[in-house]
């Protein structure tokens, strides 16, 4: 299994393509060739066929792979694997931690399902291992996940378009970008949030937010 076959240096596929061709390598160090009888699977986040017009691979070895063609659509578009996944890496993970075995609170995992997973896998499975890694409790709950899937963009840019400067700047930002995913309703922003009503309540008064200053995506509630 060869993975991101479309990053191989030009060097590199002129090797594949001749063990392909001649259904033999040779060692290192080696004085005779070694036949063998195999069959290869590659992988790539690329297009190919551009990338052979733009001359960064190699035409005879594009078509040496293309024999059997399969699309896998992003984590994104196929949200029901999701808990899937979490669930098989979870078990793996514990194991090979020596941990014992967890699993996601409902809350966590719609968070993990409906994050946008820009890595895709390795993106799910490295947090998954980080939080196996951290979590004191068995049953994972929202602020044992990462920054990124918690808040996603909002934890990482301000109102404006920039990076939050101090942690203040920062909570405000989370807040009202929660607040407003939840259409003002403070219970369903605080559960979000993984904090109280009155947590949220106070959080507000000391950042001087009004909640109905914020546009939201549906009408204000309590």
């Amino acid at each position: 299994f060869l993975d991101e076959i479309g990053d191989m240096p030009l060097s590199s596929q002129a090797k594949v393509l001749r063990i392909l061709e001649d259904r033999e390598v040779l060692r290192v160090g080696g004085e005779k060739p070694v036949p063998v009888d195999i069959r290869i699977v590659t992988a790539t986040h690329k297009d190919l066929k551009e990338e052979v017009d733009q001359e960064r691979f190699r035409e005879d070895l594009y078509f040496r792979v293309k024999v059997v063609q399969l699309h896998i659509p992003p984590l994104r578009e196929r949200p029901d694997d999701i808990p899937l996944l979490l669930k098989s890496f979870l078990e793996i993970v514990t194991i090979r931690m020596g941990r014992s075995p967890m699993e996601l609170s409902p809350e966590a995992l719609e968070i993990l399902v409906r994050y946008p997973w820009p890595g895709n896998v390795r993106e799910l499975e490295n947090e998954v291992e980080r939080v196996v890694a951290l979590a004191s409790n068995p049953v994972i709950r929202p602020e044992d996940l990462s920054w990124e899937m918690r808040y996603g963009e909002a934890g990482r840019q301000a109102p404006g378009g920039h990076l939050p400067e101090n942690l203040r700047e920062a909570e405000e930002c989370i807040i009202r970008k929660v607040l407003s995913d939840s259409g003002n309703n403070k219970t369903e922003a605080a559960r979000r949030l993984g904090i109280s009503r009155e947590g949220l309540r106070k959080k507000l008064k000391k950042q001087a937010i009004s909640p109905t200053a914020i546009t939201p995506g549906a009408s204000s509630k309590e």
